[in-house]
């Protein structure tokens, strides 16, 4: 069904670097969404997270959790 399709959305970093962020946010994500894909834009601090609808609530916690000031 299209409600279990991955799709694509896009965090923005404050604090941290997107590049610094990619791995933790991807480690976290693969075990619960194998084909979760993380890709860091560095120019505009995004991060890019293409997971299943139900793990986007996960990856934006865990931005909003490793995105703090240092």
């Amino acid at each position: 069904s299209a409600q279990s399709a991955p799709e694509w959305k896009t965090y923005p970093l404050r604090h941290h670097s997107a590049t610094a962020v990619q791995g933790t946010v991807e480690q976290m994500l693969l075990p619960r969404d194998p084909t979760a894909q993380v890709v860091a834009d560095g120019r505009g601090n995004l991060l890019h997270v293409r997971a299943l609808p139900t793990n986007h609530g996960l990856a934006a916690q865990l931005v909003q959790t490793l995105d703090v000031p240092q």
